[in-house]
Formats: C-alpha cells, structure tokens, sequence
C-alpha cells in the first residue's frame, strides 16, 4: 500500500505546500520513499529520495502549479532510489506513480526485449514502460485503460510533458475549488488544505484527465470528445490538406465570439462535409467562377473546388 496525490492550480503559484501536506496525512501508507513529478524550465523532471514524507519537504522544491506526489510502502524491492516513485518513460513523455502489488514478471521480460530501460525491481516501473509501449499505438489514454485490465487491482497516476494528469483505480480521490484540483488516496488525506471545510468529492469509476486547461473529465466525458474528434476533425486528405481545412480550430474560436447553438455548427459541418472531394479533379483556378455547394463543383470550369474558387492554386 502507497500514498499517491496530485496538484494542478488554476495559476502558475507552487504547488509544492500542498502536495507535502496530502503526503503527510496519508504517511501511514508509507514512509519509506518520498518523491514528485513537475515542470522545471518548461521541462518534466522527478525528485525523490529515501525519506519519509515530513523529511522531504525540508527540499522545499519550487515545484510550480502542477505536481503529483507518491509515498511508498515497498511491497516489490528493497528500499533504494531506484525502486522509489516516480518512474519517467524512455521518452520522457510522462511520469507515472502507482499503487498496489502486481505481478509483472512476464510483462518486465518483454519490455526488456522491447528495448526498455529497467533500472529497478519493482513491478511499478515495469507498469510504466508497458504503459510507453502500448501508448505508441493506441494512444496515452487507450495504453493506460489496457495496461489497467491487466493490473485492475492498482492505481495510476501520470503527468505528461503537456502538463496533463490522468489517473485511474478505486483509491483515487478527487476534489476541485477556485485554485485549483486536488488528488489524493484517502478522502481524509485533503483534511489538511481544507481545515475541515466540506468539499464535494469524486471518486472516479474508470479513467480521469485533467487537461492542460483545467477541465476535469470523466469516463462518459472521453466518449463524448472521441465523438467530437471523430466529427469535427477527421483525418482524411485531399493532396495534402483537411478536407475541412482547421475547421474545428475555427469552431473554438468561433464558440468564444458568439453564440452559435449545436445545431448551428450542425449545419455548417454539413456543408463544409458536402464540399469534400465527392468528385475528385484539379483544383479550380477560376477567379471569378461560382462553386455549387452541394458538390463542390466549379460552375464554370466543371472542375471540384475546396471552399472559395481561385483559392487553391
């Protein structure tokens, strides 16, 4: 059993206080190593020591307003740097910490045939480098929910280079106020930020991210932006450019200048939909022609346009 807890402020304060006192409430979780992920020069970086919680924060870190935080009770290896939390991908792409006692074995034997870099023997380390692999296919956020079918019983957290946390098991807890978004093991490990205050707590069932932007979104929240991604911003080309040329850029921008409904961007990805290359041919050079919307086709050279005419050459 560890500790596991995470800050993000709204603003760029140090958040270094607050993670030392979510770690002090729950040392009874583990004293054995102490250690945080955060930002440095723009960069991801990791401190941790063998020390229990209270001796770490003599380091007084100028950590800024996004940290995650780890006490270990060892249940896999001894009790050396190496096998303290956190742990960095190869390509220093995110920082991982983890709670619970897993059996990692095969998986460590395959990483290291993957050309993985083990330095320890804990099975946390191996969970982070199963997380980098499977993430080169399916993405950060799909490697963590299959890594975690695997190893169901644990907890994860991660901080990215993007200044994004995500997180997922059942001893996860969550709390949000005007500063800022708070992650802790315990319920009762916030006690210290808040003297006592009655806060509304969530305790996630799946997946969890904190964007870079401070959203905070669930499991049925994933869903939905998979769904918008897959709408607004597909993939497909035509010689090298979107089909709907940074149409959902334009629709965030749009969103913060006035008040179109759902509907109305409904409306308007329809057509910009009926623009694509129903019929494949040059791109039109008329400078004066006229496009029919419907299918994209110049009305006076007959050739398929992408939006205004003489706009493509």
């Amino acid at each position: 059993m560890c500790g596991i807890c995470g800050v993000k402020l709204y603003k760029n304060a140090n958040a270094f206080e607050k993670v030392c006192a979510i770690l002090e409430e729950q040392k009874h979780r583990g004293q054995a190593s102490t250690g945080m992920a955060y930002f440095a020069q723009n960069r991801l970086v990791i401190s941790k020591d063998i020390v229990s919680p209270i001796q770490f924060k003599e380091k007084r870190l100028s950590t800024g307003g996004i940290v995650i935080g780890h006490n270990r009770m060892p249940s896999h290896g001894g009790i050396t740097l190496q096998n303290s939390h956190p742990f960095m991908s190869c390509d220093g792409k995110f920082a991982f910490l983890h709670n619970g006692s897993e059996d990692t074995s095969l998986m460590k034997d395959l990483m290291i045939k993957l050309g993985h870099k083990i330095d320890g023997d804990t099975d946390s380390e191996v969970i982070c480098h199963a997380i980098e692999e499977f993430a080169k296919k399916d993405g950060l956020a799909d490697a963590i929910v299959k890594v975690h079918e695997s190893y169901d019983r644990s907890v994860f957290l991660i901080l990215t280079s993007d200044g994004e946390i995500y997180g997922i098991g059942d001893a996860c807890y969550i709390i949000r106020d005007d500063e800022g978004i708070y992650i802790a093991s315990e319920e009762e490990s916030f006690a210290a930020l808040f003297d006592g205050k009655k806060k509304n707590v969530y305790n996630p069932d799946g997946l969890f991210r904190i964007t870079a932007d401070n959203r905070l979104l669930f499991r049925d929240d994933f869903e939905k932006e998979k769904k918008k991604i897959e709408r607004y911003h597909p993939e497909k080309t035509i010689k090298g450019k979107s089909y709907l040329g940074g149409w959902w850029d334009k629709r965030k921008k749009k969103d913060e200048q006035d008040d179109w409904s759902d509907e109305d961007w409904d409306e308007e990805f329809d057509k910009m939909e009926a623009n694509k290359a129903l019929k494949k041919g040059e791109f039109c050079d008329c400078a004066e022609s006229e496009m029919d919307f419907g299918s994209g086709i110049c009305n006076r050279c007959k050739k398929y346009v992408e939006g205004e005419c003489g706009t493509n050459e």
